[in-house]
């Protein structure tokens, strides 16, 4: 995978001399993102990477549909050669999938895969706690500022609005995380130690939205520290999916 510094180094070559407000917006994004790294986990630098990248389709030579979360997606798929995961939570970051919408680009978004719902999470969630100058703000108010600057007659307008709900979702799940409610009580019925990590696998990356990179992840270190004894008895078992 592209390592933190090379990212930070593409990053600023695309956007600090041309855009430059969409640099400081990108380093902020990215210091949100790092201030998830003890709920994230393995993810940390995956979500890390994305997050300095995330704004690179406003670079003029990224530019192609005028979504620039496609063309971001795309320009590092294409030209950089970006692993897919990433090139994902940056086509699919915020309101992408109602701008996308909005002008007809559905077709262009499906190139890429969906990313896990904890990963779309993080980044939305950082995206919208980073003013354009790159400050810490309030997700609700950064939401009314998109609204305010580009007006009921934009698209973006139409897309953020459309987009509300779902974006301050991902932010109530995100705080959730941040506020330890990662607590899962599982019943153990009938268990038998060779399922018992696929089992958990699944649990943690289709109920909490977790990559199975992490899960898988999640799990080992929930072994390792015997939090699941060996033989796991009928019963209650406490998990943290963190």
């Amino acid at each position: 995978m592209i390592t933190l510094r090379q990212a930070r180094d593409l990053a600023q070559q695309l956007l600090k001399d041309r855009v430059p407000r969409r640099w400081e917006h990108s380093l902020g994004v990215l210091r949100r993102a790092e201030s998830l790294g003890p709920v994230l986990g393995t993810d940390a630098e995956l979500l890390a990477v994305s997050a300095i990248l995330h704004d690179v389709g406003y670079a003029p030579n990224a530019v192609a549909t005028g979504q620039h979360m496609i063309d971001g997606a795309r320009y590092l798929a294409d030209v950089v050669g970006i692993e897919p995961l990433i090139c994902s939570v940056i086509a699919y970051h915020s309101s992408s999938r109602w701008e996308a919408a909005e002008l007809g680009l559905a077709e262009e978004l499906s190139r890429f895969e969906p990313p896990p719902q904890l990963l779309e999470d993080a980044i939305t969630w950082c995206d919208l706690s980073t003013t354009p100058d790159g400050g810490e703000v309030d997700p609700v108010d950064r939401l009314d500022e998109v609204l305010s600057r580009y007006g009921p007659g934009h698209v973006v307008f139409r897309a953020v609005t459309a987009a509300r709900p779902s974006m301050l979702a991902s932010i109530d799940r995100i705080r959730a995380l941040q506020n330890g409610a990662g607590a899962v009580t599982v019943r153990v019925t009938g268990w038998r130690p060779g399922l018992r990590k696929v089992s958990l696998d699944r649990l943690l990356h289709e109920r909490f939205g977790m990559s199975m990179h992490q899960a898988k992840s999640t799990v080992d270190r929930i072994l390792d520290n015997d939090i699941v004894s060996p033989v796991v008895p009928p019963g209650m078992t406490v998990l943290t999916a963190q």
